[in-house]
C-alpha cells in the first residue's frame, strides 16, 4: 500500500510539475487528492501495525501470565513438599532423639541394675529397690523435659556428675570393679541444659558399656578444664573392642558420636588388648564463675 501511494504520489508530483512548467498541455493538478491518498495510507498502515503490536504485547502477556501461573504452582508444590520432608526429617529426629535419651538414660540404668541385681552376692536391701524406682523416675523426668522442649534452670557441671557418679560407683563396687573419678572444677562450670545433659549420658554409656562388655576391673572417669573447653575420658583395662567393626552397628556409640557432634566437640575413641580409652573435647565450653 505504502509503495502504490508513493509512486502515484511521485507520479503526480511529476505530473503537476511539468504542467506547471507549460510542457504538459493540461491544466488538472494531481498532488492534492494523492497527497490525500498517501496520508490516508500510511495512516492505516501505522493504524495496522500499532493494532498488530498491541496484539502481539497482549498474546505476550497472556503467555507471561502464563508462565508465571505455572511457575507459581511448581514453587507452591516445592515449598510443600519441602515443609513436609522438613517436618518428616524433624520428626524422625525427634525419634532418634527419643530413642537415644532412653537407651542412655532408662535403657543403662535398668541394665546396670538387672546387672547388680544378678550378680549381687548379698540380699538387695529393700531401701535399694526404692532406689531404683527413683532412678527411673528421675531418668523418666528428663527424658519426657527432654522431648517436650521443657528444661529446667541451668545448673553446674557439678550437679548433674554428683549423683551418676554415685551411682555408677555403687554399681561397679557390686561386681567388683574399681571406679575412680577425676573432676577438676566441674563445680565452675555452668552450662545450658540441653550441654549438660548430653555430657552427662556421654560419660553414663561410656561407664555402662564398659562395665557390660569390656571385663575390666578398673574404671577411670576424667573431667578436666583446658582453657575455655572440657575434656571428658573414660578408661578401663578391658579386653578391648574394634571401634571400626561395632561404630555402624552399635547404638550406643552411635549416640556417643551424635552427642559430641551436637556439643561441637570432638569424640576419639581408641581400644586395644589393654583396654579402651574414650575421649570427649569440648572446645569452647561456656564456663562462668559462681560467684561472679
Amino acid at each position: 500500500m505504502l509503495n502504490v501511494s508513493n509512486a502515484l504520489t511521485i507520479a503526480a508530483g511529476a505530473h503537476d510539475n511539468l504542467t506547471f512548467a507549460g510542457l504538459l498541455n493540461d491544466n488538472i493538478y494531481y498532488s492534492p487528492v494523492t497527497s490525500q491518498m498517501l496520508i490516508i495510507c500510511v495512516a492505516t498502515v501505522l493504524g495496522w501495525r500499532f493494532v498488530s503490536a498491541m496484539t502481539r504485547v497482549e498474546r505476550f502477556n497472556e503467555e507471561l501470565a502464563d508462565k508465571v501461573e505455572t511457575a507459581r504452582r511448581e514453587t507452591a508444590a516445592a515449598l510443600r513438599r519441602q515443609h513436609e520432608l522438613e517436618l518428616a526429617g524433624s520428626r524422625m529426629a525427634e525419634r532418634i532423639d527419643l530413642v537415644r535419651n532412653l537407651h542412655d538414660g532408662m535403657g543403662a540404668t535398668l541394665v546396670n541394675n538387672i546387672a547388680v541385681l544378678e550378680h549381687g552376692e548379698r540380699a538387695i536391701p529393700e531401701g535399694r529397690f526404692l532406689s531404683i524406682l527413683r532412678e527411673l523416675r528421675e531418668e523418666l523426668r528428663l527424658i519426657i523435659d527432654t522431648t517436650t522442649g521443657a528444661q529446667g534452670a541451668d545448673r553446674p557441671l557439678a550437679e548433674w556428675i554428683a549423683p551418676l557418679r554415685s551411682r555408677l560407683t555403687l554399681l561397679c563396687e557390686n561386681q567388683g570393679i574399681k571406679c575412680r573419678w577425676r573432676l577438676d572444677e566441674t563445680e565452675n562450670h555452668l552450662l545450658p541444659f540441653a550441654q549438660s545433659l548430653d555430657i552427662t549420658r556421654v560419660v553414663q554409656e561410656a561407664v555402662t558399656n564398659a562395665l557390660r562388655h569390656s571385663g575390666a576391673n578398673a574404671i577411670d572417669v576424667a573431667l578436666e578444664s583446658c582453657g575455655t573447653g572440657l575434656t571428658l575420658t573414660v578408661c578401663d583395662n578391658g579386653r578391648g573392642f574394634d571401634p571400626a567393626c561395632v561404630r555402624d552397628q552399635g547404638l550406643g556409640l552411635q549416640s556417643m558420636a551424635s552427642r559430641a557432634a551436637r556439643l561441637g566437640g570432638l569424640l576419639d575413641i581408641r581400644s586395644a588388648r589393654d583396654g579402651t580409652a574414650i575421649t570427649l573435647r569440648i572446645g569452647e565450653a561456656r564456663r562462668e564463675r559462681l560467684n561472679e
